[in-house]
């Protein structure tokens, strides 16, 4: 009995450590370079910030700050809209190992986005 308690105890410790470590991958700060976009918004920053056990994004885009809470997820796709200066954005993040893609609509436009974790 004892060894099945301790087997079960494993198996659930090992779980909570792996979906921790996929939550922390996506935490932190991102540097962006997007192209096909106006200037002074090619480049800026992205956080990634859990509170209250909801992830919010914070984007810092010339200066300007955009706190997104609406964020759909599916697996490890994570998506959010908002408008930036009568723009509608659309971003789909992809989390892939240690590294984030995403895929970046403008007003239904595709516009490539790479991003870079700052340390």
């Amino acid at each position: 009995m004892k060894q099945i308690l301790c087997l079960l105890f494993c198996m659930f410790l090992s779980l909570t450590v792996s979906a921790q470590k996929k939550t922390a991958d996506l935490s932190g700060k991102w540097e962006f370079n997007a192209t096909d976009v106006p200037y002074g918004y090619e480049k800026g920053n992205i956080e990634f910030k859990t509170e209250k056990d909801k992830l919010n994004i914070i984007f810092d885009i010339s200066g300007s700050k955009i706190v997104i809470d609406q964020i759909e997820k599916n697996g490890d796709t994570y998506k959010c809209s908002f408008e930036v200066d009568g723009s509608d954005v659309e971003i789909v993040f992809v989390q892939k190992a240690e590294k984030l893609e995403a895929n970046t609509k403008v007003d239904g436009t595709p516009v490539g986005m790479k991003l870079k974790k700052l340390e």
